[in-house]
């Protein structure tokens, strides 16, 4: 498989809903658009990026969005926007998008319902998202979907699994709540819930989406909580080979306002070839699992050791690793070795 060539584009950090669980929810402030086409232009014509996620906080309230989507458009840099969707319950607005050469949406769908409007903290919120996909529809706009797991929403899994089913989502992303950022220090974080207790749930979920051929991706979680569902799982070292998450060199400096300077930090990484690139990559994965995660005894007994993150330095903490199940066998170092199993969608 080959590195993803998706960059991403931080807008800023301010939102129309408050997603409980949200890394950023006490950040605030908007980006200035001469530095986000800036840095368009370095991962384009200085990384090769060929598409590019847009996010935030919420990028469809960001008040030069229009003209970042069509300068990305313009550069060969396919802009996607990842959304809560709310913003979108007016047709006007999607159609101004579109026209704006916006490819596709990836939209948060948290849960459903009364349990999304709390996740959100906003009256109604689920029904105006609904209506949003809605319009995405009738004007025919390809959109995948973002699934954060939590102890809010883990016992919907399987229904969100068929409403997306039901909704013409190409792709759904089920993402392990990480406590990162300003999580990691939380010893209790009350809407955490043990991976154990979330797996059975997961694998139901994942059933009903391939059954439909729908590509499905479970982000974060250890391996060995829904064996024999690996084709389905990405840590840190298999989203490198997802063609729908963000290329780990154009990423690492994305909250970087000048980041000109990756102009000439790259040189001697454009210099690489296409292998030595790719181990730059790799090590880059290693070093932020290294950063964020710890392997314990029963991770170093595993033959899953060298592809799998293991836990996350607070959920080790908080519930220890009664839950870890090493894998019997030869130790396999070959990270795409499960993930090029599965069928993916190409678009």
């Amino acid at each position: 498989m080959n590195p993803s060539t998706r960059a991403v584009i931080y807008v800023g950090f301010e939102c129309n809903i408050k997603c409980k669980f949200c890394y950023y929810k006490n950040h605030t402030g908007w980006r200035k658009l001469f530095y986000l086409i800036l840095q368009a232009l370095i991962f384009r014509f200085v990384f090769g990026d060929t598409k590019v996620d847009i996010t935030g906080g919420e990028p469809t309230v960001y008040p030069h969005i229009i003209r970042l989507v069509k300068f990305c458009k313009l550069i060969g840099l396919r802009p996607t926007i990842i959304t809560n969707g709310i913003a979108l319950g007016s047709r006007k607005k999607v159609e101004s998008l579109k026209n704006a050469g916006l490819f596709d949406f990836l939209i948060s769908i948290h849960g459903l319902d009364e349990v999304y409007n709390y996740t959100v903290d906003i009256k109604n919120a689920f029904a105006v998202q609904a209506k949003a996909i809605n319009n995405l529809n009738d004007l025919k706009i390809p959109f995948r979907a973002n699934v954060t797991i939590t102890k809010l929403n883990y016992k919907q899994l399987v229904d969100i699994a068929k409403y997306c089913i039901n909704i013409g989502a190409k792709v759904v992303n089920f993402i392990s709540f990480n406590p990162f950022s300003d999580w990691k220090e939380i010893s209790e974080i009350d809407f955490q819930e043990k991976h154990s207790t979330i797996a059975p749930y997961l694998k139901d979920a994942i059933d009903h989406l391939s059954s439909k051929g729908i590509e499905t991706n479970v982000r974060y979680f250890p391996f060995c909580q829904i064996k024999k569902y690996e084709k389905y799982q990405q840590n840190f070292s298999q989203v490198i080979y997802d063609s729908h998450e963000w290329d780990y060199a154009s990423s690492s400096k994305r909250k970087n306002p000048w980041y000109f300077v990756s102009f000439i930090f790259n040189k001697h990484f454009l210099k690489k070839s296409h292998k030595d690139q790719e181990q730059s990559l790799i090590k880059q994965s290693f070093i932020a699992r290294k950063n964020h995660c710890k392997h314990t005894q029963k991770c170093n007994k595993c033959a899953l050791n060298k592809i799998c993150d293991g836990l996350t330095n607070q959920y080790l903490q908080r519930y220890g690793d009664n839950e870890l199940s090493p894998y019997d066998g030869e130790l396999i170092k070959e990270i795409d070795f499960f993930m090029k199993q599965q069928d993916r969608y190409i678009d």
